[in-house]
């Protein structure tokens, strides 16, 4: 691993028409999704894993209290909320977008953006490379983290680097809009929690048997600071 690449960014969202109560705290909120369809956008990947460990500190049985459905990429699982083939979904920056601009409402059950909600210091994407790769080339590592590095102190420092960036990968139909949202969605790439020992080992929260590799192992020392 070089280094995180997003923080948390997640969100729950339901279908108005269930009319759940989005102001009730964690975790009391997510037990009103038992005997729902929950839509992620694929079986067994991350959205899933981060759901399952959420419904369980509700004390819910995520394989007997709700459904799960595969809903895929932002246009297919628009399609899949918008015509009721699930009831709730797994959200994020694209699909909340897509569903606004498509006149399509919902319900935040839960808010999953930041450091400060029930994910804590959760890392939603990473930089990562071949190991072997890595270690026989370090100079190109590092020059490649200084660049990845660079481009993210732009992003939470120069206010127009991140309206820019969101208005090259098509977020927002023109620079007003690109800008407003950045202003919405902007926090899991300022608030990313950090590279450390104590961070690496948190992300077992959300694995499988709670399994975390050997940190000195698997992260490229330097590589966040370079």
């Amino acid at each position: 691993m070089l280094r995180p690449t997003e923080g948390a960014a997640y969100g729950l969202i339901a279908r108005p028409d269930l009319h759940l109560d989005v102001h009730r705290p964690f975790p009391d909120t997510l037990r009103q999704l038992k005997g729902l369809r929950i839509g992620v956008a694929a079986r067994g990947a991350a959205q899933e894993l981060v759901v399952r460990t959420l419904l369980k500190e509700a004390g819910l049985d995520p394989n007997t209290d709700v459904t799960w459905l595969a809903v895929g990429s932002p246009a297919t699982a628009l399609a899949a909320f918008t015509s009721g083939q699930v009831d709730v979904v797994m959200s994020y920056t694209q699909l909340e977008v897509n569903l606004r601009a498509a006149g399509a409402s919902f319900d935040k059950v839960l808010v999953l953006s930041g450091s400060d909600t029930p994910l804590g210091v959760f890392w939603q994407a990473v930089a990562v490379a071949n190991c072997a790769w890595a270690d026989s080339h370090p100079d190109t590592v590092m020059k490649f983290c200084h660049a990845l590095n660079q481009g993210f102190a732009s992003l939470a420092n120069d206010r127009a680097a991140g309206p820019k960036a969101f208005a090259y990968v098509n977020m927002g139909a023109n620079a007003d809009e690109a800008a407003s949202l950045w202003e919405t969605y902007k926090s899991p790439v300022i608030d990313i929690p950090p590279l450390t020992e104590q961070n690496w080992r948190y992300q077992s929260r959300f694995t499988p048997n709670n399994y975390t590799p050997d940190f000195s192992r698997h992260v490229v020392a330097g590589c966040a600071t370079a």
